[in-house]
């Protein structure tokens, strides 16, 4: 696939439809660089380190979700 985007499949159907949506879940220890207890536990303080790096991952998602066609919201919009 080289440097191809991945969601460039998607992208002959989505004319074909109004909108296309994408549920996105994000589990901290899924998240990379989250390597010890205390980066999945609010009450310490790494934790804000793995908070950030799992928001950052997500809002790239999304710009790349959105920029392939598939609407934005909110869970349960």
């Amino acid at each position: 696939m080289g440097n191809r985007n991945p969601l460039s499949m998607f992208s002959a159907d989505l004319h074909r439809v109004s909108s296309v949506r994408a549920f996105i879940s994000v589990d901290l220890k899924g998240v990379p660089h989250v390597i010890i207890p205390g980066h999945t536990s609010s009450k310490s303080s790494v934790y804000d380190v793995a908070r950030k790096t799992a928001t950052g991952i997500t809002l790239i998602v999304a710009e790349g979700l959105n920029k392939n066609g598939f609407a934005l919201g909110r869970r349960g919009a």
